[in-house]
């Protein structure tokens, strides 16, 4: 995986969300970019760089560009910062100099890829698994969602309302399900057609399930259906520290990170 491939994976990604959004905001800066769904949730309102660095005079101004296109709308934000766009002297001093502008670090992502998956390490557990469309699945996998991740649902249920969830206009585009144990809804995936490859996003299992493969069963059912749909069988994905272990296992090579500046 390249550094070009890796940055426009996520930047593709965040702005296929944006899109999808009725309420959705695109912009192209000088240095910044933004792609939001524009919803209180802020983690799909994001910044991010659209070149290099120079040096921290540089980066200075660009998040102050980042936050004078920001202050035309009302809800939080995140800058996501593609870490080898920082030179190797200034990512010290990135948290201070976010900090200093009121941009606190939160997270990071990890940047994976696999042309082909190992075999699962061990027996997956049997699945009912149904294709998300509609108001309901759709509500179901947020509320898995928020579960999976300890958040509050109320937000994600504002992605849905705004159309910002799953695309379900065109065939063999988005692959999202969930999967059921015993009835009981348990576990979510997505995977989107995007630039020739799949990206798969919105992974989540319910935490009284967790450990149990149903993550990876549902994401190795939702990974076939659109490699049959579309022939693509190349994967993206970017991975929290939770998640990171499981992509790993299942073959995903690593690739460079992504720093996420902002507040939830």
């Amino acid at each position: 995986m390249t550094n070009t491939e890796a940055n426009s994976q996520w930047v593709e990604y965040l702005r296929y969300c944006a899109r999808q959004s009725r309420v959705g905001w695109l912009e192209e800066g000088d240095g910044v970019g933004g792609a939001w769904i524009n919803v209180a949730f802020s983690f799909n309102n994001a910044m991010f760089l659209t070149r290099p660095v120079d040096d921290s005079a540089d980066l200075t101004r660009r998040i102050g560009s980042a936050r004078d296109m920001a202050a035309h709308h009302a809800h939080k934000w995140l800058f996501f910062v593609f870490e080898p766009w920082l030179p190797q002297e200034l990512r010290p001093e990135a948290d201070r100099i976010f900090g200093a502008a009121g941009l606190p670090r939160l997270l990071q992502i990890t940047a994976m890829a696999a042309s082909k998956l190992l075999p699962p390490r061990r027996p997956l557990p049997d699945l009912e698994v149904r294709r998300i469309r509609g108001l309901e699945l759709q509500h179901t996998a947020m509320e898995i969602q928020a579960k999976g991740y300890g958040i509050p649902v109320e937000p994600l249920y504002e992605i849905v309302a705004v159309g910002a969830g799953w695309n379900e206009s065109e065939e063999h585009i988005e692959f999202g399900y969930v999967g059921y144990h015993r009835g009981e809804p348990v576990t979510t995936a997505d995977v989107i057609a995007l630039d020739s490859r799949l990206y798969v996003a919105l992974v989540a299992t319910d935490p009284r399930f967790q450990r149990r493969g149903y993550a990876e069963a549902i994401m190795r059912y939702a990974l076939a259906e659109a490699a049959a749909a579309t022939g693509v069988t190349r994967s993206d994905l970017h991975a929290s520290a939770a998640g990171y272990p499981l992509y790993q296992a299942m073959g995903y090579e690593t690739g460079p990170r992504f720093i996420a500046y902002g507040n939830f």
